[in-house]
């Protein structure tokens, strides 16, 4: 259930099935990492859906109990709006390494804008807070500024959608 008044109560399939677990503050849910999510009804057209270049913040609280190279997503308005995940995907790296990201699409100039950090925390909660202020975008962990700088990939989608519901 959304805990604030938006009512943006939040559900999944009967073939994924988050169990309940402790968290950093009260209870969390736990995914398998390959199919359970939880889709946050009615955050297509809402507060959530945030203008490209514009100001907003995202953050969860992340416990990974295995580090490896897999894309994993944490939060998505969608590959063509924003999100964060774990990924293994990196521009600097020759050899793929874990990798936070924050991620925005940006439909004029056809790229995702990404800001990332490497995964260091394995069987540790970690605050992950990604900032988006116009033009420029900041990755925190654990409150600690750890990317502001912001790399363009290139990316075959034509235009940035924002018809898709929040996942988690």
């Amino acid at each position: 259930r959304d805990a604030t008044f938006n009512g943006y109560d939040g559900s999944s399939p009967d073939t994924a099935t988050p169990s309940i677990s402790e968290g950093a503050i009260g209870y969390c849910r736990t995914f398998n990492g390959t199919s359970d999510f939880i889709t946050m009804n009615n955050t297509a057209e809402s507060k959530i859906n945030f203008p490209q270049n514009g100001y907003y913040s995202v953050r969860a609280w992340v416990y990974l109990d295995t580090i490896d190279i897999k894309s994993r997503c944490i939060l998505s308005k969608g590959y063509e709006q924003y999100y964060l995940r774990s990924s293994s995907f990196s521009v600097d790296v020759i050899i793929p390494s874990p990798l936070w990201e924050f991620v925005e699409f940006n439909g004029e100039d056809k790229v995702w804008e990404v800001t990332n950090s490497p995964v260091t925390e394995k069987r540790q909660w970690v605050h992950l807070v990604g900032v988006r202020n116009g033009t420029q975008q900041y990755l925190y962990c654990n409150g600690v500024l750890v990317d502001s700088t912001t790399d363009k990939w290139p990316s075959g989608i034509a235009d940035r959608k924002s018809s898709n519901d929040l996942n988690i």
